[in-house]
């Protein structure tokens, strides 16, 4: 019975498809204009042979505020970092 639930168990966790992000890390840093405003800056760290940022806005869950439940942070700029890498098989285009 042991060896069936192994076997069952086995089977499971090799029929399922695995995707990674290669997301490194990231900043979350935020500045008071002095007015009760805030200016937030997200920095995102990727591997160089990862997928590619995507565009839209991201949103920051807010918790226990009466009024703002999400923040939405639009992409300003990309600046890629990274020293050269080489490209990978369906990896993004090196810049």
């Amino acid at each position: 019975m042991i060896k069936l639930i192994y076997i069952l168990f086995f089977l499971l966790f090799i029929s399922l498809p695995v995707n990674a992000a290669q997301i490194i890390g990231g900043d979350l840093t935020w500045k008071c204009l002095g007015s009760g405003e805030y200016v937030f800056q997200l920095i995102y760290y990727r591997d160089c042979n990862a997928t590619d940022l995507n565009p839209s806005p991201v949103n920051i869950d807010v918790w226990n505020h009466p009024t703002i439940n999400s923040i939405q942070l639009n992409l300003i700029s990309k600046t890629d970092i990274s020293p050269y890498c080489s490209v990978v098989q369906n990896g993004p285009k090196a810049l």
